[in-house]
């Protein structure tokens, strides 16, 4: 049904690519100063996106928007017809808290799954090119870059880069769909 919008653009690649291969292939379509890689399974609440564009205005430099989110175990999300109500409803990971700017490294132990949560991490597109586009070809889950590559970069590169955390939960991610 979104076919035909101006503002959505439709993408299959010829082969399956794997799941590292499609982040990779999404960061290089993607054409914004900044890059947010969602899945069908990541929910954003009321707010967030209009939060995170304004973020970006008044911080057009900030390496890494994080924000704080939250989970469901939804067995069927196809059942799911109140989806305010399916948003307010979540386990917590953290509490909400007030946002903050502060350095990668100083923000990691806001979340205990800072790094490997890529729903969460919105990069500004250099950083994000780089941390969606490097070298996976090792065997499968052998290495942190072959498992999580964003963990790498974000480890190996980004310790030193400005971050603003979002201390408000602000996505839901179903745990059962993941």
């Amino acid at each position: 049904p979104y076919l035909d919008r101006a503002d959505f653009t439709y993408i299959r690649n010829p082969r399956n690519v794997g799941m590292l291969g499609n982040l990779a292939v999404t960061a290089q379509r993607a054409r914004g100063d900044y890059i947010w890689i969602l899945g069908d399974d990541d929910l954003t609440r009321d707010g967030v996106i209009e939060q995170v564009l304004r973020i970006i205005a008044e911080r057009p430099r900030i390496s890494l928007i994080y924000m704080n989110y939250g989970y469901t175990s939804e067995k069927d999300p196809g059942t799911v017809t109140d989806f305010d109500v399916f948003l307010s409803n979540f386990n917590v990971l953290e509490p909400a808290g007030p946002d903050e700017v502060a350095t990668v490294k100083a923000l990691a132990a806001k979340c205990e799954n800072f790094y490997t949560a890529i729903y969460s991490h919105v990069y500004r597109r250099d950083h994000g090119m780089r941390s969606y586009c490097q070298d996976t070809s090792e065997r499968p889950f052998s290495t942190m870059l072959s498992c999580i590559p964003t963990s790498y970069y974000t480890l190996h590169y980004m310790a030193d880069a400005s971050a603003y955390w979002i201390g408000e939960p602000s996505l839901v991610v179903n745990s059962n769909v993941s």
